[in-house]
């Protein structure tokens, strides 16, 4: 049963966001992207395999487990809509960093479900060159949160300078600026 699932997983999401879209609606104006990881008791990684003459990695594989487990785990990239329901969602070998899954995730995740314009959003796991490069050349936005501890020192200045900031409510202000990057 589930290879029957797997072998039909693009046809199976495209009919779940149909069905969303038509029962309750869908706001895809912001997409949400985490990954996750699980691990399996089990003693050794997936072998890789031949599959239709290309060698694939196994997904079971030693990663950085985030329960800080030694077995193989699984990593798993999930897209969320402004409503925080499900989009679709990707596996990766356990050895994935957390940033390489975007833009395969992207690629075949999204691929056919005819969103138009999004802000993809995201934790510091995804933020790299090559995934904003990627969103910037499909036409899309993303915020990406960064840490202000491992900012450099410049950078640092303006975030805590208290000059810029908006603020919208008692517990919530922002600032932004455009900073070009080669």
């Amino acid at each position: 049963l589930l290879d029957i699932l797997a072998a039909h997983q693009k046809q199976f999401v495209q009919r779940m966001n149909s069905s969303i879209e038509k029962r309750i609606g869908r706001s895809t104006t912001k997409l949400f992207y985490d990954v996750t990881n699980f691990y399996f008791e089990i003693e050794r990684p997936d072998e890789d395999e031949e599959v239709d003459g290309e060698m694939v990695k196994g997904l079971r594989q030693r990663g950085v487990s985030k329960e800080n487990r030694k077995e193989p785990i699984v990593q798993v990239g999930l897209f969320l809509d402004d409503n925080g329901i499900p989009v679709t969602a990707e596996a990766f070998p356990g050895n994935t960093l957390d940033q390489a899954t975007l833009r395969p995730a992207l690629k075949k995740s999204l691929a056919g479900l005819d969103f138009e314009r999004y802000v993809l959003v995201a934790d510091r796991g995804m933020c790299s060159v090559k995934n904003a490069c990627a969103l910037v050349d499909d036409g899309q936005g993303y915020l990406v949160s960064k840490s202000i501890r491992k900012t450099a020192a410049e950078e640092r200045e303006w975030i805590l300078s208290e000059e810029g900031y908006i603020r919208t409510s008692e517990d919530f202000r922002y600032k932004s600026r455009i900073v070009t990057r080669r």
